[in-house]
C-alpha cells in the first residue's frame, strides 16, 4: 500500500441536512456493509455555528415530502410506515490541500480534523482524528486497542503535520503517522 500525505479539515459555519429512512438491524436482513436497510437524500444546506453539538431528528419535514428516501438501495426493499424517519445533519468541513468542502462521511483516508466533541484532548487542547486507509477513523489522542485509557500514543507538530508513536494498530490497518505521511507496513 503507497503513502497517504494527510489534510487538515477545518469547520465552517454550515451544516448538511438528509432525510434518512432506516429499517432495524433487528427486522433486516440487508446484505450492506450495515447489516440493514438505510437510505439517505439530500434536504438541504444550512448556516450553523461552529463548535456547536449538531441537532437532529427534526420532526418538522412532513412525511409526505417526496424526498423522503422509499427503498433501500442495497437491497431494493421498500421502507413501511413503521420504519424509522430521520433528519440527519453532517457538519461541513474546507480541505486544507484543495479547498474542497465535505462532510466527515465523505473524507477520504489522510483526512484529519478535531473532534472537539470527545472528551480526549492532545497537548493543543484538539482531539486529532484521522480517517486511515482502511476507512476506519483513528482518535490519535483516545485509547487505543491495547490500551482502554487514552494517551497511548504521543504526537508532536502542527496539523496535518503531525507525528505519532508508536506505530497505528487500528483494526486490519498497521502503520505510522510521520510528519503528516502514513505509512503502512
Amino acid at each position: 500500500m503507497s503513502d497517504v500525505i494527510c489534510y487538515y479539515l477545518e469547520q465552517i459555519p454550515k451544516v448538511r441536512r438528509y432525510l434518512r429512512r432506516y429499517r432495524s438491524s433487528a427486522t433486516s436482513t440487508c446484505p450492506t456493509r450495515y447489516g440493514y436497510c438505510n437510505a439517505q437524500t439530500l434536504l438541504d444546506e444550512q448556516d450553523y455555528p461552529v463548535g456547536i453539538t449538531l441537532e437532529c431528528y427534526d420532526d418538522t419535514i412532513s412525511r409526505d415530502d417526496p424526498r423522503w428516501p422509499k427503498f433501500c438501495p442495497g437491497c431494493g426493499k421498500g421502507f413501511a410506515d413503521t420504519d424509522e424517519w430521520q433528519v440527519n445533519v453532517d457538519a461541513l468541513y474546507r480541505r486544507s490541500d484543495t479547498g474542497a468542502i465535505v462532510a466527515l462521511g465523505e473524507a477520504e483516508a489522510g483526512a484529519m480534523w478535531d473532534a472537539y466533541w470527545w472528551r480526549y484532548k492532545g497537548p493543543d487542547g484538539k482531539c486529532l482524528v484521522v480517517k486511515l486507509p482502511n476507512g476506519h477513523d483513528w482518535i490519535i489522542d483516545g485509547p487505543s486497542q491495547q490500551h482502554k485509557e487514552p494517551g497511548a500514543w504521543t504526537r508532536t507538530g502542527t496539523p496535518p503535520l503531525i507525528t505519532a508513536s508508536p506505530s497505528i494498530l487500528a483494526d486490519d490497518y498497521h502503520g505510522w503517522l510521520r510528519n503528516g505521511i502514513l505509512s503502512s507496513v
